[in-house]
């Protein structure tokens, strides 16, 4: 997953500023959360932030959210 992750901010992100700040993004959903609402509001917090990269947002919908069943 984490290395997916990698080639895909690689290939669908544009600028350096951005793809380091998705995957920090990215690493905040990964942090142990106490709750399914607190993991819930990470995810919602990184599609909202992120929501002019289509093409990463496209494939973290399609791959990891449909897989992991997290509401938006």
């Amino acid at each position: 997953m984490h290395r997916a992750w990698l080639k895909n901010i690689q290939n669908k992100v544009h600028g350096r500023e951005k793809k380091a700040q998705i995957y920090h993004a990215l690493g905040e959903i990964m942090r142990p959360f106490h709750d399914d609402e607190s993991m819930q509001d990470a995810v919602k917090r990184m599609l909202e932030k992120f929501q002019d990269q289509k093409k990463f947002i496209n494939y973290f919908q399609k791959t990891w959210l449909a897989n992991n069943k997290i509401r938006k």
